[in-house]
């Protein structure tokens, strides 16, 4: 495990970041593995040895605190915190850039960070046509002329994420009482919804005094911290009903407090029958949010075509020593991109989703020869040359869709 510099704020600058790579195996042997897994540890972990001295040889570190976005929402611009901190040299504060562009290729187009201070910045992704891919990259350089990038071989490699519409498969946004499900049914089992009180906080963070938007949460022990000695105590969503969905996601806010998990343990858990389930997440370490903290999460290994689908958060096992404000949950949702949501584009007769000078000679194809064009372009419909809507394809759609051109 390497862990340059979260140990202690006494000696290291906060402004760093600390790494941590995590070995085999998850407890049955602790720090003494038998032999025959000695080198397939270190032949899964040298990749991350690697990254990790690569990273280090830069002076210019560029971090997403709240990650990046998955998707995009159509005709929206976006806005993505970024964290840019120099180490062993002086960061230009001017030089922070987004370079953007839409589609796989072409020109990437430039854009300066918005400076939030103290190594904060924001970098805001133009509103992307729906059914469309925006790829993009940063840079930040030194005082002294050092560029680097994110990722770190950009242009070569880029982000990206698409603009697709969402279909939404469940909310729970707590103003009314979503009626989950306690397991077990006891009264030593605190899981409850309502108004949190802001108490706990024997250890860490208090619990919140309010949800993330309105008043309610679904919350462990909504006055206070969690109990020493306390068996597995779950709550249980409603089965979901995924039929049809691929690639659902689960998105919820988080107000956490948990020791680290050699004590006190939080679960997040996903099953298809409510009888056997698969951990989406536990605590590795010691959890002390004191704020609402957006959590996502990749379902569709579980989820994608199910018709019963169900969530638990629990809370436990704890053992007899600190304590923590628990689990607060708020604003759960499962959502699906929807690609097919995007409304056709009349005149994009190449279908890359916008209209332009490349749909020209496809739309000529359209009118002189429909059995072709439907042959080239398989995946298009036709009827997106019919730009005067009069049902048909002709000639009388020539000059609507040169309109269409010359307002781009």
């Amino acid at each position: 495990e390497i862990v340059p510099c979260d140990w202690s704020s006494d000696v290291c600058s906060s402004d760093l970041f600390s790494f941590t790579i995590e070995l085999r195996d998850t407890g049955t042997y602790q720090f003494e593995l038998p032999p025959e897994q000695i080198i397939p540890t270190c032949e899964e972990n040298f990749p991350a040895a690697v990254y990790l001295a690569e990273w280090a040889a830069s002076p210019v570190k560029i971090g997403f605190p709240n990650g990046l976005p998955t998707r995009l929402t159509p005709d929206t611009p976006e806005t993505v915190p970024v964290r840019i901190v120099a180490v062993g040299a002086t960061l230009d504060t001017a030089s922070p850039r987004l370079f953007t562009r839409v589609g796989s290729s072409g020109t990437f187009t430039e854009y300066t960070l918005t400076s939030l201070g103290s190594g904060l910045y924001e970098a805001t992704l133009p509103a992307t046509t729906c059914g469309l891919t925006r790829y993009y990259y940063l840079s930040a350089a030194t005082t002294t002329g050092i560029v680097n990038y994110s990722p770190a071989d950009a242009p070569e490699t880029t982000y990206n994420a698409a603009a697709e519409p969402i279909v939404t498969i469940y909310s729970a946004n707590m103003d009314s009482n979503p009626g989950w499900t306690k397991s077990p049914n006891t009264a030593a089992n605190q899981w409850a919804w309502g108004d949190p009180t802001g108490g706990g906080g024997e250890y860490g963070s208090n619990d919140p005094n309010v949800g993330f938007t309105g008043t309610n949460v679904v919350g462990y022990n909504l006055a206070g911290d969690y109990a020493n000695n306390l068996a597995e105590m779950s709550i249980t969503t409603p089965a979901i009903d995924c039929s049809g969905v691929t690639g659902p996601r689960l998105g919820f806010y988080r107000w956490l407090g948990v020791e680290q998990p050699l004590y006190d343990h939080a679960y997040l858990r996903i099953s298809t029958n409510g009888l056997a389930w698969t951990n989406l997440w536990q605590n590795t370490a010691t959890v002390d949010d004191g704020a609402w903290v957006y959590q996502e999460f990749d379902i569709s290994a579980q989820a994608n075509n199910q018709a019963t689908v169900y969530l638990r958060w629990t809370m436990g096992t704890t053992d007899g020593g600190w304590r923590y404000c628990g689990w607060n949950v708020d604003d759960v949702q499962v959502w699906a991109a929807d690609p097919s949501g995007c409304p056709e584009l009349l005149g994009d007769l190449n279908c890359d989703g916008v209209v332009g000078f490349g749909d020209i000679n496809p739309f000529v194809l359209a009118l002189a020869n429909p059995d072709t064009y439907t042959a080239m372009y398989p995946d298009c419909d036709i009827n997106l040359a019919d730009v005067n809507d009069d049902g048909t394809v002709s000639f009388g759609d020539i000059n609507p869709f040169v309109a269409l051109l010359t307002a781009q």
